[in-house]
Parts: C-alpha cells; sequence; structure tokens
C-alpha cells in the first residue's frame, strides 16, 4: 500500500471506533485560531484506552461524534498532509485534516503512548513503507 492509502485506512479505523459506543469525548476546550482569529474547538477523546485529540475551526460550541464521523465518510474531505504528524507536545501520531462546510478538522491519536492496537499496527506499517 502506498502511505497515502493509510489515511484512508485510519479514517475508516476511526470512524469504525467513533460509531461502537466506546468512544468518548473526555473534555473540549475553546480556542483562538493564531492565523485567523476565529474560535475553535479542541477535544480529548478516549477509545479503549487510546487517547485521541481532534479539534473543529469556526465554532462556539462543541459538536456531537457524528458531526467528525460525517466529515470521515468522504475522502475528499481530506487534505494532503503526512500520516505521521507530531502533536504540539511533539509525540509522533497518526494524523488526518479535513475540510468540510467551511471548516477545518484534525484527528490525532499518539503512536508511542497507547496499546498495541489497530491504529498502532498502521503506524507500524507507514514506518514501514516509509524506510523501503
Amino acid at each position: 500500500m502506498e502511505i497515502s492509502g493509510f489515511k484512508y485506512l485510519y479514517a475508516r479505523k476511526l470512524r469504525r471506533a467513533m460509531e461502537d459506543g466506546q468512544f468518548m469525548i473526555l473534555y473540549d476546550e475553546q480556542y483562538i485560531s493564531y492565523t485567523t482569529g476565529e474560535p475553535g474547538i479542541e477535544y480529548v477523546c478516549t477509545h479503549r484506552c487510546r487517547v485521541f485529540s481532534l479539534s473543529e475551526s469556526k465554532t462556539h460550541g462543541p459538536s456531537p461524534v457524528k458531526r467528525f464521523v460525517h466529515v470521515l465518510l468522504d475522502d475528499g474531505n481530506f487534505k494532503e498532509k503526512p500520516i505521521i504528524w507530531p502533536n504540539r507536545r511533539g509525540e509522533d501520531g497518526l494524523y488526518l485534516e479535513a475540510a468540510y462546510l467551511n471548516r477545518w478538522y484534525k484527528f490525532h491519536t499518539p503512536i508511542r503512548k497507547g496499546p498495541e492496537d489497530e491504529f498502532a499496527s498502521i503506524a507500524a506499517e507507514v514506518f514501514k513503507c516509509r524506510s523501503a
């Protein structure tokens, strides 16, 4: 599989995790974009001991998980960004960025910390492809 294909695999697995009833938003926090000055919300979520960071631009109030699932349904929403990307704490993770209805959405999960699960497997495969 080409590196770009892992983006779609990550999106599909994340969408399934969000729909299985065990995905929980632990907390959310408003932010102001440094580039646009517009509000947004960052979310810290968990699914089976794995932490996910999500963010949504141009919003004042939290969105239901269903909105994130909907964003992940259309591959045309995804932006050309690397699948492995560090978060603000410098932790490499699976990363996906999407645009939908004039908003930006970001999905990140650290890969060094966390359970050996389907997301860790995707990251391992990406690293194999990079080194080949």
